[in-house]
């Protein structure tokens, strides 16, 4: 892989970092441990510890670049998380995937699938983090379209979450790489 290809990974986990730590922070800011986040289909109210599965698509738009994407999470609460992470950024494709279970990730960017598997505590970390930040955001901005779209302060992205999707049935072959 290019020095291109690894400088957009780790640019990539910068931003997801970045946008998850001020997401969960502002959404945290106004939601007590326990409050309930929003509607279930069922009229029922969903709370973050009910969602196990989680799938979304995703727009950041920032004076700087536009990243979309979908978002693929299992496991979300246990330390089995799976995540798959689609997104493109400057017309490059980069797919990221996190399996919390065998303590791999594989990064396919340029063509290539590339084990990160050495870093996963780094991945972890912020994917962890992700995924209960978009399980929170995206309980909590149910409308009746199921879009939530929210400003990160820090950088002024416009972030939206759309085609919003609690507990999917993810078929296994989404958190394997190849």
């Amino acid at each position: 892989m290019g020095q291109r290809g690894l400088t957009t990974i780790a640019l990539v986990g910068i931003m997801i970092a970045a946008v998850a730590v001020v997401v969960l922070v502002v959404v945290l800011a106004g939601t007590a441990p326990g409050d309930v986040l929003g509607p279930n289909p069922g009229g029922d109210i969903w709370g973050p510890d009910e969602v196990s599965s989680l799938q979304c698509d995703f727009v950041s738009t920032s004076p700087f670049e536009t990243v979309w994407g979908t978002i693929y999470m299992e496991n979300i609460w246990t330390p089995n998380l799976k995540v798959r992470d689609e997104r493109t950024t400057t017309g490059q494709d980069v797919i990221t995937i996190i399996n919390g279970e065998t303590q791999e990730v594989w990064i396919y960017s340029e063509g290539t699938w590339t084990d990160m598997s050495s870093m996963f505590n780094s991945y972890w970390s912020e994917y962890e983090l992700l995924a209960h930040t978009y399980t929170i955001v995206a309980v909590s901005g149910l409308t009746g379209s199921g879009d939530y779209t929210f400003t990160d302060p820090t950088s002024g992205a416009t972030v939206t979450l759309s085609n919003i999707q609690i507990n999917p049935s993810l078929d296994d072959s989404l958190f394997t790489h190849g």
